[in-house]
């Protein structure tokens, strides 16, 4: 591998790529700042803009089409949804959880957000832009969150316990859970 380019910016935990890989988002942490980058064809990278949130940011997550960038805020218990492009903020979503981690499930029109400080996974309707009153209870710390092709399971890192969750979708509930890295 070859480093190609090194750029100084305050970056955290969230990183999306644009299905085309051409713009690569970055959560800027403590700094609030959303970083947007074009990707060249050498795989160098342009920045193409920012915007300043003013909230410490960790996940993220991009709707399928580009149009859609939402950012949790890890100090406080808010999701912002951003315009790709103009970089503008289009409305925020008050959660009952501070979100470490972004998924999008398309389909459903939600958003869920993991709580790495507390014990849910907190659900936004899009439609009507509200969150669940009640975060999934998950024993423990849910941190970097991923959905099968399928989207009939939503899959949660359990921050300290050496285990995964399935949740499902349908029921908002933990359907299996998984004990990773244990010696057999």
């Amino acid at each position: 591998f070859e480093v190609l380019q090194e750029i100084e910016r305050e970056v955290f935990f969230g990183l999306e790529v644009a299905a085309d890989g051409a713009r690569v988002y970055l959560a800027g942490g403590e700094s609030g700042l959303v970083l947007a980058y074009d990707v060249g064809a050498d795989g160098t990278l342009t920045e193409a803009g920012t915007l300043d949130v003013e909230e410490y940011l960790a996940g993220l997550a991009l709707s399928p089409d580009g149009a859609t960038l939402w950012a949790g805020a890890f100090d406080e218990r808010v999701v912002v949804e951003i315009d790709t492009a103009t970089l503008s903020e289009r409305r925020r979503f008050e959660l009952p959880v501070r979100v470490w981690d972004l998924v999008h499930l398309p389909a459903r029109e939600e958003l869920w957000a993991s709580d790495l400080r507390g014990e849910g996974v907190a659900i936004v309707n899009l439609r009507t832009g509200a969150a669940l009153p009640e975060a999934i209870p998950v024993p423990t710390s849910p941190a970097g969150m991923a959905v099968a092709p399928d989207a009939s399971v939503v899959w949660a890192a359990v921050s300290g316990s050496d285990s995964v969750v399935a949740l499902d979708p349908e029921t908002r509930s933990i359907v299996a859970t998984v004990l990773v890295g244990a010696p057999e």
